[in-house]
């Protein structure tokens, strides 16, 4: 992938932003537009260009091919009136043969009492308790380009394809669904500079409703011993355009310097755009 593909990626997005309004509120499995992950939730989402940990399941599958070894990655949140995030995420490099990756989101509210209506729309007291939950399953793979191609020009262009299955159960089952993710990463190491795209959430609908469609666009620089030989800094940016609320860009930063001989601490931060 060059980086003259990136203006018919953003022309492609143009199009779309036409019609995004339309769509707002009329989209199914939102909590898919959640962020998955404290690290890269720490830095705004600005993660389609750094994906370089199990987490990339989410954000851009074709960054599984950036993991070491085994990698696991446990996320609890707790939003307000009880709603609750859990996010697990696996990856398994498989060395020349690219990396596996596994994904587990739910979106849980805990159980209420339903509020009963009576004759005139009169308070008729409680009923049996209500459960809502959300949940979808991810499996994804990576491989550099290089490896299909036969070609070294594409050695730094990873690829990566993702596939969900998910669960919407509100007051009762309200239907099944699947998903299908693509992303792309050209890593340009001499430069410390990574550009990615993906597009999410192409999938089946959920009682006539469609899935937020997602295309993202990021790109990612990091510095090497900036203030201590052990320190790296990483900055990164997303343009993200979704089919029913529209662009939102962001802005992160990740600041890593080593403790120890085996321990790193991190600062993060970010700024990001939002109408989910």
């Amino acid at each position: 992938m060059k980086l003259r593909a990136l203006p018919t990626a953003f022309l492609l997005a143009g199009i779309l932003s036409a019609r995004v309004w339309a769509d707002a509120g009329y989209t199914s499995a939102n909590f898919l537009k959640l962020g998955m992950g404290a690290r890269a939730i720490g830095m705004a989402d600005s993660f389609t260009a750094v994906a370089d940990d199990s987490t990339a399941v989410y954000w851009n599958p074709a960054g599984l091919d950036q993991t070491w070894g085994t990698e696991l990655s446990l996320t609890h949140s707790e939003y307000l009136e009880g709603v609750n995030l859990d996010f697990l995420s696996l990856s398994q490099s498989l060395g020349d043969d690219g990396a596996l990756g596994i994904g587990f989101s739910g979106l849980g509210l805990q159980p209420f009492l339903a509020t009963l209506e009576g004759p005139g729309g009169s308070y008729a007291g409680t009923g049996a308790a209500v459960n809502v939950s959300d949940w979808a399953l991810s499996v994804g793979y990576a491989n550099r380009l290089g490896k299909f191609t036969g070609n070294n020009l594409f050695q730094n262009t990873l690829v990566g394809v993702k596939v969900d299955i998910l669960d919407q159960n509100e007051a009762g089952p309200t239907g099944a669904a699947f998903s299908v993710d693509a992303g792309a990463l050209q890593l340009f190491p001499k430069d410390h500079l990574s550009v990615g795209l993906d597009v999410q959430n192409l999938g089946s609908a959920v009682q006539q409703r469609g899935q937020p469609v997602l295309f993202k666009a990021g790109a990612a620089w990091y510095s090497l011993r900036l203030l201590d030989p052990t320190d790296r800094l990483t900055l990164a940016a997303d343009a993200d355009l979704y089919s029913d609320t529209g662009f939102e860009p962001s802005l992160g930063a990740e600041y890593g310097i080593g403790l120890d001989k085996e321990d790193r601490g991190f600062l993060r931060a970010g700024l990001r755009k939002t109408d989910n």
